[in-house]
């Protein structure tokens, strides 16, 4: 679809196009994709014709504002929120953030943007390379929470709080006791339960 199979950051049509170690791909609106392009630390869109273009970002840093100023550091996960944004992890900035695509801006939702394991509310709160994020029916955002070994929740009014983990390990059971192991991504079923990637201990779990 996209891409020669060369790491390079150059936009395009089709193989034209040039990414760098992207990690994540997300539907949006009238049927673009857009792409976590974790090397260059950028987002990019691809066209349902196939034409790339970088979206915003593609120097690293932690910055909010307008697309043709805002940076990222490693974006590793997206997800659509249904109407006009694209939340983000922004893995080694240690945030969770928001690109608006009707106003072209990016703003921190959560995340002091250095790590820690902090709940609280948005920027007072700190993560620790959040690596995916889900978005379930009610507005609240799930964020596996890498190297606290935690599963975090955001509410809709920014309110960050760990549902389980937060001590490495493996264990089953309820959620004060429940154990991961770098955790890397999940998903929302349908009626509300998470499936958590447990990566280090080669599992996939069931939340609910």
């Amino acid at each position: 679809m996209a891409g020669d199979g060369q790491a390079g950051f150059a936009d395009g049509d089709g193989r034209a196009a040039r990414f760098k170690s992207p990690f994540a791909v997300v539907v949006g609106p009238d049927g673009d994709l857009f792409v976590a392009d974790a090397g260059n630390h950028a987002i990019r869109r691809i066209t349902p014709a196939g034409r790339v273009s970088t979206l915003v970002g593609g120097v690293v840093g932690n910055s909010s504002g307008g697309f043709g100023s805002a940076k990222f550091a490693v974006p590793n996960d997206l997800v659509y929120d249904g109407k006009d944004g694209l939340y983000v992890v922004d893995s080694i900035n240690h945030n969770v953030r928001l690109i608006d695509l009707k106003l072209a801006v990016v703003s921190t939702v959560a995340g002091s943007g250095s790590a820690g394991n902090t709940d609280d509310k948005g920027v007072k709160a700190k993560f620790n390379s959040p690596t995916g994020i889900a978005r379930g029916t009610n507005g609240d955002l799930f964020v596996t929470d890498n190297q606290n070994h935690a599963i975090r929740r955001i509410d809709p009014a920014g309110n960050v709080t760990k549902l389980v983990g937060g001590t490495e390990g493996f264990v089953d059971g309820l959620a004060g006791v429940g154990r991961f192991s770098s955790p890397s991504d999940l998903v929302v079923r349908s009626d509300g339960s998470l499936v958590v990637a447990d990566t280090n201990n080669h599992r996939i779990r069931f939340l609910k």
